[in-house]
């Protein structure tokens, strides 16, 4: 085996090895506010749901618009870690779906944006809590 073949073949057997190393001492997030605003010129019914492993831990309807919005305070969700999936159905419409890091060194605050033409939703989120 010549050296440039030796050299490929250690490169890859250490990255095959490392790939399966984890780091267990890292918690799973924690979200501390959910904030949504709008651009709507019109009210819609907004349906939220929060799950951590398929469990659902919160949801509530909610109604949005005109250009207003709503904020949920982290008293009034889970007090809990967890690897989290949010939900938003507008209008009856099929949900959408995101997940959020499954790992963070801080708490994440979540921001969802409501846009018009047709209704669609964006989410955002920071670790400013």
């Amino acid at each position: 085996m010549n050296r440039r073949s030796l050299l490929q073949y250690c490169g890859v057997s250490t990255l095959s090895l490392g790939s399966g190393c984890l780091d267990l001492s890292k918690k799973s997030v924690r979200i501390c506010e959910i904030f949504a605003w709008t651009t709507y010129e019109t009210s819609h019914e907004i349906q939220l749901r929060l799950s951590d492993a398929e469990e659902i831990v919160y949801e509530e309807p909610y109604e949005i618009g005109p250009q207003g919005g709503f904020e949920i305070e982290g008293s009034d969700l889970p007090d809990r870690e967890g690897r989290f999936t949010i939900q938003v159905k507008i209008d009856g419409y099929d949900w959408k779906e995101w997940f959020l890091p499954e790992y963070a060194e801080e708490s994440i605050s979540v921001s969802l944006r409501f846009l018009e033409n047709p209704p669609t939703v964006g989410m955002g989120y920071s670790t400013n809590c």
